[in-house]
């Protein structure tokens, strides 16, 4: 039976819902790749970005990609590469991509990140669709099919 001290010092038991719980959190934590930020920097909204959310969507790279391709994809969207406000007016537009793309990195939090997410909601909002953007322009999008056939 797994157990903890509490904070008189006194044995706690753990339900089998909190053992489940602290074993996903450190497995998230596990798979996350070390992203090199500047570590102390001012506000914990910073230090939240730097240490959860980049973190996350380096693991989640690949996916993001390939969710954001299959959406041109979808609608036959062909990028302009000579427009650099492409991907940032694509992803504000459209808030249901939006919102998918920012779950892939909120599905990822633990439950103490998802607590401090939700007090600071509409600002770590912004700045992870704002991540997603920038990682997005950073790299090669493939391009759709032409119409009517290859």
């Amino acid at each position: 039976m797994k157990h903890r001290l509490n904070r008189k010092g006194l044995f706690k038991y753990l339900t089998i819902s909190e053992i489940q719980t602290t074993m996903r959190d450190n497995e998230l934590i596990k798979l996350r790749p070390l992203v090199a930020t500047e570590t102390e920097r001012e506000g914990e909204i910073e230090n939240f970005q730097n240490q959860t959310i980049r973190p996350i969507l380096k693991l989640q790279n690949d996916l993001l990609i390939r969710v954001f391709d299959h959406y041109l994809q979808k609608r036959k969207t062909r990028t302009d590469k000579q427009e650099p406000d492409f991907i940032q007016g694509v992803i504000q537009k459209n808030a249901a991509l939006r919102q998918l793309l920012t779950g892939l990195v909120v599905g990822h939090f633990t439950l103490a990140e998802w607590a401090f997410f939700a007090r600071h909601e509409a600002e770590l909002s912004r700045r992870t669709a704002n991540l997603i953007v920038q990682r997005l322009q950073s790299q090669s999008l493939p391009q759709p099919p032409p119409e009517g056939g290859a």
